[in-house]
């Protein structure tokens, strides 16, 4: 990474990789309240209740690995490349 500012534009593209997980969040959200929110017509998804469907798991581990990933190894990733650049010892 060259430049002054080089070394900025890799944090902010990394914060922006930290939003990744938004879309499987606001997902689960969006299958809970459809099961709040259903009428007569969708009294059979109502019975068989979408938080204990395969979809609504599925989201929840997508959550889990997105959350992992994008939050919690990228930041131990984004401290070691800094420390890397400046030389300073972890």
């Amino acid at each position: 990474m060259r430049g002054p500012y080089a070394f900025g534009d890799f944090f902010i593209g990394c914060f922006f990789i930290t939003e990744l997980n938004t879309p499987f969040v606001s997902a689960g959200k969006v299958l809970i309240q459809f099961l709040n929110n259903c009428t007569f017509t969708f009294s059979v998804l109502l019975s068989l209740g979408l938080q204990n469907s395969t979809l609504h798991k599925v989201n929840g581990l997508m959550v889990l690995l997105t959350f992992l990933l994008c939050r919690i190894l990228l930041f131990s990733f984004m401290y070691w490349v800094y420390s890397g650049n400046y030389n300073i010892p972890l």
